[in-house]
């Protein structure tokens, strides 16, 4: 009897680990239809053109809200958006039939905003980077950076560094997308066009 038991404990997690999928979320660069390039000429949303040499952020605390009143964590999972870098990102595994939204932080939140860098892997987001983006141990990182050119012929240089704990922006994101699947892709378009024209602005 025993023996039979373990054996249908067996059966029953693999049934539950099988009906799980494997959850993604991918980030597409745009601006508006366009892919993004840097140094390309773009106009925000007040019609002030600009472009961008660099834009570096990060995305954390990633959660799933889907079938009406469940939740899905993606614990201690910190993205470095850089170089437009194809983002594609394994969030873990869950068995999810319907996502009503995503949300996310652009930025650290207070828990891991004010650890020492050096204590990370080499290869983890939160490690030390070149450019760097730490602003010290007070600070904390620097959740965004946008560097490029403005102005009329875009002839200003222009620099923004977005940091410190009040800063950490909740961003929530309705989805209508129907599991189907082993595998479940959150997809969004990132888009650099509607920048804010007080972030452009800068000089």
């Amino acid at each position: 009897m025993k023996y039979a038991f373990i054996l249908f404990v067996i059966m029953i997690s693999t049934i539950l680990l099988s009906a799980q999928q494997a959850i993604y979320f991918k980030i597409n660069h745009k601006t508006g239809n366009e892919d993004f390039a840097f140094g390309k000429s773009i106009k925000n949303n007040a019609g002030q053109e600009f472009t961008l040499k660099r834009l570096d952020y990060y995305i954390s605390n990633i959660t799933l809200y889907h079938d009406n009143d469940k939740t899905f964590l993606a614990k201690d999972t910190f993205l470095l958006i850089r170089n437009i870098n194809e983002i594609n990102h394994y969030l873990g595994s869950q068995f999810i039939n319907k996502v009503d939204s995503i949300a996310f932080d652009i930025g650290i939140d207070t828990f891991y905003n004010h650890d020492d860098p050096t204590l990370w892997p080499a290869s983890h987001p939160l490690s030390p980077k070149d450019p760097d983006m730490h602003w010290g141990w007070a600070a904390g990182y620097k959740f965004v950076v946008l560097e490029g050119k403005n102005g009329p012929d875009l002839f200003y240089d222009f620099e923004m560094h977005a940091f410190g704990d009040p800063l950490l922006t909740r961003v929530v994101v309705p989805i209508n997308n129907t599991n189907n699947g082993d595998k479940l892709t959150i997809e969004l378009n990132a888009d650099y066009q509607h920048l804010s024209t007080i972030l452009i602005w800068i000089m």
